[in-house]
């Protein structure tokens, strides 16, 4: 046991540079360095950290991040999420100028070795969700997750950074529930307005059933009101808007693309070049 508790030790102690790094650039606020420095948070960034972005051999990437809620009340639509989340790969394959330059990672809501079902890896060797990998049937932990994975966005851009790449990223948070954890909602907001400071992160959220909810939810997360959708909690309506988030991490990945992007919302999916079609 003490073995074992001296190997995390030192994983922890390789997470320090990235945040003091951060902190000196003035992407990260004292408040949400405390937050990063929780034993909790830490394990679970570094279970997510996956490949390094040294391995990207290009001075501009982009990384894409999804935490995909897996409550019980999602299992009645699985099938849709499977079928979105392997849609936001293929379409990141087929039209993003530069699928190569991508890092992307599938978490849940759900803590855990469990919770992090695709460590941040090349978007051609991305885990796509199936029957096996996604099982919902756990409670809705949103506040915690998404501190964890906003966190570990935080850092993965941080890595980036510090070899002088430029970094964008598309991260997107989706539920069908109320949070079950209890926890106070400005610990995710003082992230969250970090990293929308800092120019360089898309932080889209989705809320199936209850809009009311949802839009205040995020709305108190600090989210972008022009990145926030609520849409019923039908297949039809997940499906729909999780191609919707496909078309915004593409653009994503554009640097041309990104700045326009990130202050027009999901409306101005429909003024981009390529765009298509999109009903909202």
């Amino acid at each position: 046991m003490q073995d074992m508790s001296n190997e995390r030790d030192q994983d922890t102690r390789a997470l320090v540079p990235f945040i003091e790094n951060a902190q000196a650039e003035g992407t990260l606020s004292d408040k949400s360095r405390r937050l990063l420095e929780k034993p909790e948070v830490q394990r679970q960034i570094l279970i997510a950290t996956g490949t390094p972005t040294s391995s990207i051999q290009a001075d501009d990437i982009t990384i894409v991040t999804l935490l995909i809620d897996d409550s019980g009340s999602m299992a009645s639509h699985k099938d849709a999420v499977i079928k979105g989340q392997n849609r936001i790969i293929d379409t990141l394959l087929q039209k993003a100028s530069y699928p190569d330059r991508i890092l992307i990672s599938t978490q849940v809501l759900n803590g855990g070795d469990a919770g992090v079902i695709d460590p941040y890896h090349p978007l051609a060797e991305a885990v796509r969700l199936d029957g096996r990998n996604y099982r919902p049937d756990n409670e809705t932990r949103l506040i915690p997750r998404t501190i964890e994975v906003l966190g570990g966005v935080m850092l993965k851009t941080q890595e980036g950074s510090d070899e002088w790449k430029t970094v964008r990223t598309a991260t997107l948070v989706m539920s069908d529930g109320h949070d079950t954890s209890g926890m106070d909602i400005e610990e995710v907001a003082v992230l969250v307005r970090d990293m929308r400071a800092s120019k360089v992160h898309l932080l889209a959220a989705m809320g199936f059933g209850e809009k009311s909810y949802f839009t205040g939810f995020f709305s108190d997360m600090a989210i972008d009101p022009q990145w926030i959708l609520t849409a019923e909690a039908r297949d039809e309506e997940i499906l729909k808007a999780l191609g919707l988030f496909a078309e915004a991490a593409t653009k994503a990945a554009d640097p041309e693309s990104f700045p326009l992007l990130l202050n027009s919302g999901y409306e101005g999916l429909k003024g981009l070049p390529g765009s298509g079609q999109i009903n909202l």
